[in-house]
């Protein structure tokens, strides 16, 4: 999730777990460590490319780690605040196992995923639920923040301000794992009337972004993949399902097998390769939607460039709208006018 989101969710755990001993103390360490994990992000300069896809969301958002590196933070945090506190070390540790634990935990929600399971299993995991930045999920739960930081730390009104908003924000994220079983049941009962043939396995679903009503599919089939998108305000299942072709033979002249193989292994197997300009590929990850709403483009939102370059395989991450040639303001009014539904 985006960094607010993660700052107000670890305050907020912070401040139900603590916020009686340390008041205000507690909701802004519990925001810093919300986003303790992210801190691996200032390393990525440093590492090659083909690591990157692994670091990001690696060490710093397992489940284990965490439980090594919480009692040192803990301690320190607690050493420094010792006699200007009531809190003890337990509750320290308290605070930032919440905090920090919360955020993985959250992360796994999106389709980018997490390595909870790290160093056991490098499965990314990825629930695909919500969108990497929702308002609906983070508002509640900033707004009980603001309200409890103005309360006295003893407040029962304080406490409700808090659990209230962090309870709306956790049942709006259960909402999205329910609204994301309805939605993957209409996309497949779609394809079940077109008589559309993938494999049951490999099918995935994601919000598009910023909201959880209009949603995007991909589901396998042997050469490629039928790409779909379905609103809540759509009057009928899914009827259009564009088909897109892997292209695997392209990635045969590629040299650095490794690296291919650390890119399917990241975009769990659903990619779709293309050629590019001057003998370079883009291998694109498709479970993260398109840039565009015209039916008959398919810019893929998340993109790899490859070329050789001194008999070395070369891999740079193609960032948003970067070399598009598309009208913002035109692609808003569609993907809004989608959103909406397509009744007549």
């Amino acid at each position: 999730m985006d960094s607010l989101s993660q700052f107000v969710l670890g305050a907020a755990v912070a401040e139900t777990l603590v916020g009686k001993k340390l008041g205000n103390k507690a909701i802004i360490w519990g925001g810093i460590a919300g986003t303790l994990p992210d801190l691996d992000v200032l390393l990525i300069p440093f590492i090659e490319p083909v690591q990157e896809l692994s670091f990001h969301r690696g060490m710093s958002h397992a489940f284990f780690y965490i439980l090594l590196f919480v009692p040192i933070i803990a301690f320190l945090v607690n050493k420094f605040y010792k006699k200007r506190t009531e809190a003890t070390f337990k509750d320290w540790a308290l605070l930032f196992f919440g905090s920090i634990i919360t955020h993985p935990i959250l992360d796994a929600f999106t389709t980018y995923g997490t390595q909870l399971w790290l160093p056991f299993s490098r499965e990314r995991v990825a629930i695909s639920s919500i969108f990497v930045a929702d308002l609906i999920f983070t508002v509640p739960i900033l707004i009980g923040l603001i309200i409890a930081c103005f309360l006295y730390k003893s407040s029962t009104k304080r406490r409700l301000a808090n659990n209230l908003g962090l309870g709306i924000a956790c049942l709006y994220l259960t909402f999205t794992i329910c609204n994301k079983m309805y939605t993957s049941s209409k996309f497949k009962a779609g394809m079940a009337e077109q008589n559309i043939e993938y494999q049951k396995d490999r099918f995935v679903s994601t919000p598009t972004p910023l909201n959880n009503v209009l949603w995007y599919s991909v589901a396998e089939a042997e050469t490629g993949y039928y790409l779909g998108m379905y609103s809540l305000f759509d009057d009928d299942n899914p009827s259009e399902f564009m088909f897109v072709e892997r292209n695997e033979h392209l990635l045969e002249k590629v040299k650095d097998k490794n690296l291919i193989d650390e890119l399917k292994w990241f975009a769990k197997g659903y990619y779709v390769v293309e050629e590019g300009p001057a003998d370079t590929l883009f291998f694109n990850d498709i479970r993260f939607g398109m840039i565009g709403w015209h039916e008959d483009r398919k810019n893929f939102a998340f993109k790899f460039k490859l070329y050789e370059e001194d008999g070395k395989t070369e891999m740079q991450f193609v960032r948003g709208i970067e070399g598009l040639d598309i009208n913002l303001n035109e692609e808003l009014e569609l993907f809004w006018k989608r959103l909406k539904g397509n009744k007549v």
